[in-house]
Parts: structure tokens; C-alpha cells; sequence
């Protein structure tokens, strides 16, 4: 089983400022801050594995941006989010309002049988890089 004070001991040495948290479904919730980026790690009640993740709210000056381009320019801007994504290989979700991108949620899993500081770590850098991405792409709009 997966051990949530080895998670905490890890983020703390890290200087990730871990916090308890609280979350429906989940067994534990450990919150913490990378280079300024919230996220948290949970694990699912009843599953053998730990997910890393984090959400990202888009600001109302992009959502302007978005609300303003043609149809052919936003399907092509979701086009390359979606390919970022995956090619970080970081499960998304985009939450969408009248068609205007909001929120994005990214996350990581890593099973039991596989978790190490050292892989711990890389999903934590790649959420982080995902949200550049996120960024770069809204800020190239």
C-alpha cells in the first residue's frame, strides 16, 4: 500500500510546503506547491495506484481571446493542446462553458508496484511542464 507519510516526507524535502487535505473518493489528499504551481496527490479509495494532479483556470483575458477567434483557429488551438498533452503523455480533461475553454485539469498515475521518489518526481515535472504548455499555447493566441 501506498504510503501518504512517504508522500508528505518526499514533498517536504522537496520544499513542495505538502498540506493535508480532504477530497470525496479518495483515501488521502496531500496538497503541494512546485515553482509556484499548486497540485495534490491522492489516492482513490480502492485503488492501487496514486494520482498527481492539478487544475488550471483560464483567465477571463484569454477566454476573451478564445471567444474572439474563428472556429477553424480554436479547433486547430485544441488540436495542439490535446497532441502537447499527449505527447507529455499527461491525462487531461477540458472543461468548456458556451464552447469557450474554462478549466483544465492534468494528471498522472503511478501504481504501487512502480512508485519511487525518482518517478514520483518526473510526474510532478511533467504536470509542470504540461502547464507550460497550457500557457504557451494561450499566450500564442
Amino acid at each position: 500500500m501506498i504510503d501518504k507519510q512517504q508522500i508528505f516526507n518526499w514533498l517536504k524535502e522537496f520544499g513542495a510546503n505538502p498540506q493535508e487535505d480532504e477530497a470525496e473518493g479518495a483515501e488521502w489528499v496531500v496538497q503541494g506547491v512546485f515553482m509556484d504551481l499548486h497540485f495534490a496527490v491522492m489516492r482513490p479509495v480502492g485503488e492501487d495506484y496514486i494520482q498527481i494532479q492539478r487544475g488550471v483556470n483560464v483567465s477571463n483575458e484569454h477566454k476573451a481571446k478564445l471567444k474572439g477567434i474563428e472556429d477553424g483557429e480554436n479547433q486547430a488551438f485544441l488540436y495542439r493542446l490535446k497532441r502537447g498533452f499527449l505527447l507529455c503523455h499527461i491525462r487531461y480533461q477540458l472543461i468548456f462553458d458556451a464552447k469557450i475553454l474554462t478549466q483544465v485539469l492534468l494528471s498522472d498515475r503511478i501504481y504501487e508496484d512502480g512508485l519511487s521518489k525518482e518517478l514520483f518526481f518526473s510526474k510532478v515535472y511533467k504536470l509542470h511542464d504540461a502547464t507550460i504548455l497550457l500557457i504557451v499555447e494561450l499566450k500564442h493566441l
